[in-house]
């Protein structure tokens, strides 16, 4: 593998095995809030990842014969891509440079992702009302949960690649 491929990969894995950890800190702390402080919970129709998996049961033929429990993995696979996508393409845009901070990145990347999500395809698939007008604890716990990502997301990638 040239040096280049070999760096480009390096940073590849780096940014999903960073999104990762970042993922498994906002499920975690999504769960903690669906149970202790649900009003933080923006409404939506229907759980985006469920939605992907159901458009993928149709396309391929297959709905109503998926087990609950396999749509339930896959819907929890596909969070955890999502996550993974955004610690990728932070990793290729940091590269090898020195963060500033990873706390200032990581609010960075966790308000992209937020307003990827909850300003971009949430609304326009119509899975949630525009964000203005949700209450603002749900505004406040999205976005909350969203910088923790960002901030889990950079310090693992800062970590990762102190180990390199």
């Amino acid at each position: 593998m040239k040096r280049t491929q070999f760096h480009l990969a390096s940073l590849i894995g780096a940014g999903a095995a960073a999104g990762l950890t970042g993922t498994g800190v906002m499920m975690a702390m999504r769960l903690f809030d669906e149970r202790y402080a649900p009003m933080t919970i923006a409404k939506m129709k229907e759980d985006p990842a469920r939605l992907l998996v159901h458009a993928a049961e149709r396309a391929t033929g297959i709905a109503g014969a998926v087990p609950k429990s396999v749509e339930k993995s896959a819907a929890l696979a596909t969070h955890a891509g999502y996550g993974t996508l955004f610690g990728v393409l932070y990793g290729l845009s940091r590269g090898r440079r020195k963060s500033r901070s990873a706390l200032v990145d990581g609010v960075v990347l966790g308000a992209v992702a937020y307003a990827a999500g909850h300003l971009g395809w949430l609304p326009a698939l119509g899975l949630s009302k525009p964000v203005w007008k949700h209450e603002f604890p749900e505004i406040a716990g999205e976005l909350l949960r969203h910088v923790a990502y960002g901030v889990a997301t950079t310090a693992a990638y800062g970590m990762i690649e102190a180990m390199q």
